[in-house]
């Protein structure tokens, strides 16, 4: 080793091209040398690497025409250029070919006007197996089976030079190389810098140099080991200084808590440990320091995981003293790894260290429990897992389920009232599981529970998501009886953006909003800053950084001038992904949920784009005169007499009333755009106000206290008002003619195509079943909801009499509906109840020419962003469209 990097300290010394940088002062880490060396497969789990000291170092035009293997075998400069990146991430696919499986080398060095320690944080945009070594000492490992995404670690840096060397993995094409594997970054940061206030503002919590000096990196050779293996892995610590080998003990601990394995050695070196051979199952891990009380520990698995976790999910099946949730959490974290692999089931992406550890333990924990015996009570989720757990929402529509993390704050106690911390992580495009800050991944807090989803996706276009995302915070703060005021949530990048969104669309909802690295999504061309004034009732706490690599920063402060109440915090020299683990902390945590939501504003401003998002505090849009515009409201309590209510693009709207709290006397004065109505309110109420015919009409109803709260208190959108767009949201089978199956025609393809998949912006691959009219019996359409595309060649005796129940009446020149009668080119979607099973629907899809044919198309195209969707029925004739509601 020690010859190596006199090697690569000389050939770093030699380039002509600059690859030095100042460890002073923080840094990226984006100018390298590189090459690479062949390698047969990746099998190794040797500690060193697999470099040969030798090669040129070319400069650009010594290489330009020359055979592809000239360059990868000898050093060239390389610079991070990744369109949108900027400076930070490294993105060198077109670096290097990939016909042959490879070591690809990246080295530079660091210069320090003193000795001093620095904070490095590796980060990749998908977990990527990568090792790092400094002035020769292995710092950092992962490998293809057991892969860290991001980690921060200390070394202590020389005065002088000091020689980075990385190393990543390159597959060939004939393999399956994981998505983002050419995507890393180095961030460089003096730890005086890290600890200054003036960097984190007060938000870092101690608890990240206690991490960094008392605990251990465990890399495993592998997460999950044949039943027959040994168990081989390496300790790193996580300080380092030159030659600060530790004396460690590692022990194998199994679910009864019986050490079935232990040495003791040193960190920086690999360690084999045996097992007898009928030793399976979950593992853990423990390191403990022989001198100091630094510890450490993670979870592996030994087995054939399939197998046994199959097993596992039989026998809580078969007990009748636990609660679905358990069984359906441990059948959906079997759903996610795919072993063999390493990979996500159905993402070409690595499962990474928390999400293995995630897994891994609660396996543990449900092994541990099933040496109790039996009880006559149902077990509870908590009851068997210990501080944290993921939970699977299933959506009914396929197999797809919305993942999500509950933990518990230490010291839990069913008794005492906690705030709900909502966490909305990174989403990067491929996982959909989260990412927790460090603080709460360590379950090292106290004061609230946290709720953490991922996040992906940007536009909010998904709603199938959005409204299941709204429907798990209601359900978690439901089962720990979490009090309405006391819900908050905060995001990172894409988490930010749906964080303020879904703010905006559900203003009640939150007492508080975080957001890292974003602000409110609005139309990019033509913003409209008045819908932010959905939150004035609400506190945002807005952080950015000014050379942000990923989201402008200008247009976050830019944006704060429409939040009535906020506070900002501007950083600099931080990582886009660096808000999560240095300033998303338990300090912040503790200052967000002082925040309580504001019960019975005075004022309210609201504006909704779809109607299913209705409702805000103390008023609810009921109708929405067009569904194509804006709609929105404005109510006051102008004194204990009078409440003044503007509204515009509203038929009806409602308000709800608890006289003593909104501090209104018993006879009061509404005044409606200009129209007077006299109430006389009971103590609840709820009053439905219709504007016809240029005069109001109130319906007053009086509520008991138990149902004002209930409806006042209420969490989620309006399903009733779905309109079409309720057939996605669960099981449907769409159902083409027999025509269109052998047909060469592009609309007989495009059509049922667009019909499976309308949601263009989308969080989860929902799937929809598609089959010719011959195969879609009275069965297979009761299941679930149908959307029948109609061939006008045929007749369809079974579904005249439903036609003529709601109205419906066509041939191949014209079409009635609801008394309305159109004639010349047209197409209509028509919702109504499943014939086959009222509790599910059916959407039937005509048009009578190839033109309406290719106008339904287009309309099925704009079905994310057009609030038409929300209509029951739409009519398109000669170029005008008619919506039903």
């Amino acid at each position: 080793m020690t010859e190596l990097f006199d090697y690569l300290r000389d050939l770093t010394g030699r380039s002509v091209l600059p690859v030095e940088f100042l460890g002073d002062k923080a840094c990226v880490l984006n100018r390298w040398l590189v090459k690479s060396e062949l390698a047969d497969d990746f099998t190794d789990d040797a500690i060193e690497p697999h470099l040969v000291p030798e090669g040129d170092l070319l400069m650009p035009h010594e290489f330009g025409g020359s055979s592809k293997e000239k360059p990868e075998s000898n050093w060239r400069y390389y610079i991070s250029g990744e369109l949108y990146a900027f400076y930070k991430y490294n993105a060198h696919h077109k670096l290097f070919s990939n016909d042959k499986n490879k070591y690809l080398y990246f080295v530079n060095s660091v210069y320090c006007t003193k000795e001093q320690d620095i904070v490095v944080h590796l980060h990749t945009l998908q977990p990527t197996p990568i090792r790092i070594w400094i002035n020769g000492n292995l710092v950092f490992s992962s490998n293809p089976y057991y892969v860290i995404e991001k980690a921060f670690f200390m070394y202590h840096f020389n005065e002088g030079q000091n020689t980075i060397l990385v190393e990543r993995l390159s597959w060939s094409k004939d393999k399956m190389p994981p998505m983002g594997l050419d995507t890393f970054a180095i961030d460089l940061k003096p730890y005086s810098l890290v600890l200054d206030e003036e960097f984190n503002n007060g938000f870092l919590d101690d608890k990240f140099s206690w991490d960094i000096y008392n605990t251990y990196r465990i890399v495993p050779y592998r997460t999950v080991f044949d039943k027959d293996q040994d168990i081989s892995l390496v300790v790193l610590p996580k300080y380092f200084k030159e030659g600060n080998e530790e004396e460690i003990q590692v022990s194998v601990i199994n679910s009864k808590g019986e050490v079935v394995s232990s040495c003791n050695t040193s960190t920086s070196k690999k360690i084999n440990l045996s097992l007898d051979s009928d030793v399976k199952g979950a593992l853990l891990v423990t390191v403990q320091g022989i001198n100091e009380s630094e510890s450490s520990v993670i979870y592996i698995y030994r087995g054939n995981f399939e197998e046994e976790t199959s097993r596992l999910v039989r026998l809580a099946e078969e007990r009748g003293d636990l609660s679905e949730d358990i069984i359906n959490t441990l059948k959906g974290l079997r759903a996610i790894p795919d072993v063999g692999t390493n990979l996500i089931k159905g993402y070409v992406e690595f499962i990474n260290d928390i999400m293995f550890e995630q897994i891994l333990q609660k396996y543990y924990e449900f092994e541990k429990f099933l040496y109790l015996p039996e009880g006559k009570d149902k077990k509870q989720i908590f009851d068997v897992f210990d501080s944290s757990v993921m939970m699977f929402k299933d959506l009914g529509i396929d197999e797809t389920f919305i993942p999500y993390s509950i933990y518990l704050p230490k010291g839990y106690s069913p008794k005492k009232d906690y705030p709900l911390m909502v966490y909305l992580m990174f989403g990067y495009g491929g996982s959909t599981y989260d990412d927790p800050p460090i603080f709460i991944n360590q379950g090292d807090f106290s004061d609230a529970i946290a709720l953490c989803i991922s996040a992906r996706g940007t536009l909010n276009n998904d709603y199938i998501h959005e409204v299941n995302v709204v429907k798990i915070i209601s359900e978690v703060a439901e089962r720990f009886n979490v009090g309405r005021k006391n819900i908050f949530v905060t995001g990172i990048c894409n988490g930010a953006i749906r964080s303020i969104n879904l703010a905006m669309r559900f203003p009640d909802l939150f007492s508080a909003v975080g957001s890292f690295g974003g602000t409110a999504r609005l139309e990019l061309k033509n913003p409209d800053y008045e819908y932010i004034k959905n939150l004035d009732n609400t506190m945002l706490y807005s952080f950015c950084n000014v050379d942000d690599f990923t989201f402008n920063s200008a247009r976050i402060l830019y944006s704060l001038k429409h939040f009535k109440n906020y506070k900002n915090w501007i950083f600099h020299d931080l990582a886009h992904n660096e808000y999560q683990d240095l300033l998303s902390s338990e300090k912040l945590m503790k200052e967000v949920i002082k925040e309580k939501r504001i019960s019975y504003p005075k004022s309210i401003r609201y504006k909704t784009y779809e109607p299913i998002y209705n409702k805000a505090y103390w008023v609810r849009i009921e109708y929405m005169e067009d569904l194509s515009r804006i709609a929105s409201i404005e109510a006051q309590i102008k004194d204990e007499n009078t409440i003044d209510i503007k509204t515009d693009n509203i038929r009806s709207f409602s308000i709800l009333i608890d006289r003593e709290a909104m501090e209104l006397g018993r006879d009061i004065r509404l005044h409606v755009d200009g129209m007077d109505l006299k109430l006389c309110i009971d103590k609840f109420s709820k009053h439905i106000i219709v504007k016809e015919d240029g005069k109001l009409k109130c319906d007053a109803i009086t509520l008991s206290e138990d149902s004002f709260a209930k409806e006042y208190d209420h969490i989620g959108a309006d399903e009733n008002l779905m309109g079409i767009k309720q057939l996605y949201f669960k099981k449907c089978t769409i159902v083409k003619p027999d025509t269109f199956k052998d047909s060469k025609n592009a609309l007989a393809k495009k059509l049922p195509a667009i019909l499976q998949s309308p949601i263009k912006e989308k969080n989860l691959n929902y799937t929809y079943n598609m089959v010719c009219e011959s195969e879609a019996d009275r069965n297979l359409l009761s299941q679930g909801n149908f959307i029948y595309v109609v061939d006008l060649n045929k007749a369809y005796t079974e579904f005249e009499a439903l036609w003529s129940d709601i109205e419906l009446e066509f041939d191949k020149n014209h079409i009635n509906y609801r008394k309305n009668k159109f004639t010349g080119d047209y197409f209509a979607v028509v919702k109504c109840k499943n014939p086959y099973n009222n509790s599910n629907h059916a959407l039937f899809v005509i048009y009578n020419s190839d033109k309406a044919g290719d106008e339904l198309v287009s309309f099925l195209n704009t079905f994310d962003i057009n609030s038409l969707f929300y209509s029951e029925a739409i009519v398109y004739n000669n170029g005008n469209y008619y919506s039903y509601r």
